[in-house]
Formats: C-alpha cells, structure tokens, sequence
C-alpha cells in the first residue's frame, strides 16, 4: 500500500515538473518566437493616390465657428432633459454622477466661453504638412534663449487618449525654456491621424505602427534625424513603436506607462502570490512592489476596460459618443476622474464626493471643455476609436535604446504604477533612469508640468 502511495505522489511530482517544463518552453517561445515581427512597410491613407504629396511645412490656424458651438450648444441641453434623476444618489459605483453632470453641463453652455480658448490654441506655432496621404498637424516650438553653452535638443512629445496636443500646453513653454540647464528642446508635438486637427485616415490600416512611421517622417522633414521622443498612455504605445523601428534615430525614449506583456513577466507577477515561492525568486524591493500579484493583474485587465470599449466595434461606440455631446462628455469625465491624483485628497469615482474631485482638475472645467470640444468639432470620436481597434492585436517588441521610465501611483493601471525594475527589464533593455513619483496619475503633463520636465 505504501509503495503504491508513494509512486502516485512520485507520478504527480513528475506531471508538475514537465508543466513547469512546458511553461517554460511556452514563454520561451511567446517572448521570442512568436512576438517577432519585422518594420511594416509605409502605407497610404489619404483619398487620392494621383495627387502628388505636398511636403512643404504650412501655418495652421484654427477657425471659430458660432453655428458650430450653438449646434453642440442644443444638443446638450436636449441631452439634459432626459437625465433620469429618479432616485437619490448614494455612492459613485454607477460611473459618473449625474447630479454633477447637469452642473457641468449648465456651465459648458452658459459660462463657458469657446472663442477664448481658440485664440488661445492659436498662439501657439501650428503647422500642417502631408504625410501618407493625410495633413499632420503639430504645434512647434523653438527654445526662447540659447546664450552660453546651452545645447538645443529636439523631442517629439506624442500625447494621451482621451486628449489631444491640448494636453502640453504648460509642459511646452518649460521644455523650451533655459531653467539653468545645459539641454533645452525644441518641441514637436503632433496629433495623432483622425484626432484634433489631424486628418482622419480615408482607408483601412491606420495604428500605432503606421502613425509612428508618420512621426519619423515628420521629424525628419523638419531636419531631425536624431531626436528625443517622450510618451503619455497611447502615445506611450507609438512613441515604443518609434524606438522599436527607428533606433538609430531616437536618441532616448521616455514614457510614464510601460506595457509588460511579455509571458515571462505575467508568469513571474502570478508567481508572487505565493510567499514560499517569491521568497526565493525575488528580491526585497520586488517584494514589496508586487504583492498580490494575481490581484494586480486582475486589476490591470480591468484598467483597459476604457479602451475596451473601441476594441470589437469601433463605429458603433464612436458613433454614439460623437452625436451626444453630453455622452461623450460622461465618459471622459469618468476616464480623468479614476485616472488622476487630484491634490492627493480623493481620486475619482471611487470616492462619494459628488464631482470625483473634478472641480480640482488642473486647469479646471474649462480645460476639460476646451478638450471635449476639440474632440467634437474634429469629429474626433470614430476615428480615434478606429485607432484603438486597429492597434489592439500588435505584439510588443523589445526596446534596446536609452529608456527612461516614471511610475505614478494614481494610475489606474497597475503596471503603470510601479512595478520593479527587475520586471521591466525583460522588455526595455537599457533602462537608464528609474523613477517612482511620490504622486501622479495617468495625465502627467497635466497634472505635474514642472515634475515632468525634470
């Protein structure tokens, strides 16, 4: 009896080391075999092929329409009037509160003042220029003094989603401002194809990738061969792209949100859940930073969930958001609400605060206008949800130029919130600086400027 137990156990030891064999071969394989995928080729996605491309660099200048506003104007307070306020509002555990949309909503159409804000947006240098069929816009800027022996650097800043260009307005002026360093850039910053002032692809194709492909070429047609790039959330994902397919040309890589998903990294983050078994494989600060490992990456499939929203039928969420101000509205809020460290006092809709700390937004309600009515008057929403889709199914490669990485605690993925060095180094090869922020969330360049710029 005895020898027939002990040869089960024997048996069931054998199964567990060939699975842990297998797992192992199946990293091996996802991480190195599988993710390889060469440089994708340029692709053209304007209307017509036959016209030649119109390379010259052009002034921009935003145009204010009053019919326009009054059009998005009428269709809030249409939307308002069937808000369904039936029931006392106890907790934010529905999304966005309602009692303080109506009151957003009040403001956006009796306070708010839009012809400001376009003069505001126009003293800024913007440009277009054609690339792939489409017109890029980019705001560029050169640093106002260079006495001494300051050296002028150029960085290409490739912003968020749900944001636009918009979102670097005061982390601009700092960038090309000589604060006694030895470096000061000039600034580059696009906008992403189909969203703000960008053209919006006419055919199928457009993702991380191709608009990375874009902004190299960007960058070179202003004579920058060489070159910085620094990303926030979504223009993370493109400015890797740039580093991924262009090393010889990007200088230094900096991003506030690194993607792991490589099979070697998800297995080591599940692994930490058991003590006896991080105990051995990981270090102090490991330790400390992935507890509840399991529940971390439970969490981390949750923070997509926004994007989510794009992933299956693009047109169908773009469509809904793009015809009801107010909706569009109701979902960005909600994004900016959860994703940001707003004075370190609450964060978001988690909180029973009535607005999600929203009237402490940097910048506040007007910043979030002036955002959403970028969106809207672009016709932003369909197209930057084809974005998502079509950027959802491309594997992550392995970054070897000097990367520089900041983790925010508020961001709601947990990825972006810190995980050891350790763990990221299976895919960014030459981290150089390491950075944990004492605060911050998903929007940086918003939130801290001056932090950012340092």
């Amino acid at each position: 009896m005895l020898s027939y137990l002990l040869w089960f156990l024997v048996s069931i030891l054998i199964l567990l080391v060939m699975l842990f064999v297998a797992c192992i071969v199946g990293i091996f394989l996802y991480d190195h075999v599988l993710a390889a995928r060469s440089i994708p080729q340029e692709k053209f996605f304007g209307k017509d092929r036959s016209k030649s491309e119109d390379t010259t660099i052009r002034p921009f200048k935003v145009e204010y329409s009053e019919e326009e506003f009054n059009t998005i104007r009428n269709l809030i307070n249409e939307s308002v009037e069937f808000l369904d306020q039936s029931y006392e509002e106890v907790e934010n555990t529905n999304g966005i509160k309602l009692s303080f949309l109506k009151e957003f909503a009040d403001y956006w159409v009796n306070k708010y003042d839009w012809r400001r804000f376009i003069n505001n947006i126009n003293f800024s240098r913007q440009f277009v220029t054609n690339i792939s069929g489409l017109e890029i816009y980019f705001v560029h800027l050169t640093p106002y003094n260079t006495a001494g022996y300051v050296r002028v650097r150029p960085i290409l800043l490739i912003h968020n989603f749900p944001t636009s260009v918009h979102e670097f307005n005061t982390l601009i002026p700092l960038l090309v401002t000589n604060h006694g360093s030895t470096i000061v850039f000039e600034v580059v910053a696009p906008s992403i194809p189909g969203q703000g002032w960008s053209e919006a692809a006419h055919k199928p194709g457009l993702d991380i990738s191709q608009t990375g492909i874009m902004f190299h070429q960007l960058m070179k047609r202003l004579g920058h061969h060489q070159y910085y790039v620094h990303g926030e959330g979504r223009g993370a994902d493109v400015a890797e792209e740039i580093a991924f397919m262009y090393p010889r040309s990007v200088i230094g890589l900096h991003i506030t949100r690194p993607q792991i998903d490589t099979g070697a990294t998800l297995f080591k983050l599940l692994l930490c859940s058991i003590p006896t078994v991080r105990n051995f494989i990981m270090d102090k600060e490991d330790i400390s930073n992935t507890n509840g490992g399991i529940s971390k990456t439970w969490k981390m499939m949750q923070g997509y969930l926004f994007d989510q929203m794009c992933y299956v039928h693009p047109d169908t969420v773009g469509v809904s958001l793009s015809t009801s101000p107010l909706g569009l509205a109701a979902y960005f809020l909600e994004i900016f609400a959860a994703g940001t460290d707003i004075s370190n006092r609450c964060r978001g809709i988690s909180r029973k605060s009535k607005d999600g700390c929203l009237y402490e937004f940097p910048g506040g309600l007007d910043w979030l206008i002036t955002n959403l009515m970028i969106y809207l008057v672009t016709r932003s929403t369909i197209p930057t949800c084809r974005f998502i889709h079509r950027s959802r199914n491309i594997r992550l490669q392995n970054i070897t130029v000097p990367t520089g990485i900041a983790f925010y605690p508020k961001n709601p993925f947990p990825i972006a919130g810190g995980l050891p060095r350790s763990f990221i180094s299976s895919r960014y090869k030459n981290v150089i600086r390491y950075t944990r922020m004492e605060s911050g969330g998903s929007f940086p360049s918003i939130e801290q400027p001056r932090r950012l710029q340092t």
